[in-house]
């Protein structure tokens, strides 16, 4: 992210943690209400508690299109062309040709998904899988696994 110190999405995304049992107003409905009845009664959910992203991705998206600066963002070929749920493709022998086929003129970079992939290269000693889209970067740009490994 880049926002201008003036922007009034990362002034709001600034002001989240200031209630560690903040009930994430992009929430449906539902589970607004539940988190709130919670709060009132003495037993709030920490942060720490809910889902994954809430003060990340969801809260960065949701404060960018409430205040309209979502218009300014890269589309997401840009810098996730390969969505979570296709991150395999990245890893496993083979499937190249997908990974490839999601980018685009357009593409800056990869998100790998942090942890996911350092779980999985742990699994194999720090090494990708022969042939996978990950080894064939690591050829490219002459970086050497056992130079950082995986702990």
């Amino acid at each position: 992210m880049g926002p201008p110190s003036d922007s009034e999405a990362l002034g709001l995304l600034i002001e989240m943690p200031n209630d560690e049992y903040f009930v994430p107003e992009w929430h449906n409905h539902n589970e607004r209400l539940r988190l709130q009845n919670l709060k009132n009664t003495g037993s709030p959910v920490h942060v720490g508690k809910l889902q994954w992203g809430v003060c990340g991705p969801h809260g960065i998206t949701h404060y960018l299109h409430i205040t309209d600066e979502a218009k300014y963002a890269y589309p997401k070929e840009a810098l996730y062309p390969v969505r979570f749920r296709n991150r395999r493709y990245l890893l496993r022998s083979g499937l190249s040709n997908r990974v490839e086929k999601t980018l685009s003129e357009n593409t800056y970079s990869i998100h790998f998904c942090g942890r996911r992939v350092t779980e999985f290269l742990s699994r194999r000693g720090g090494s990708p899988q022969p042939n996978s889209y990950l080894e064939m970067l690591l050829q490219k740009h002459g970086i050497d696994p056992a130079d950082a490994p995986i702990s």
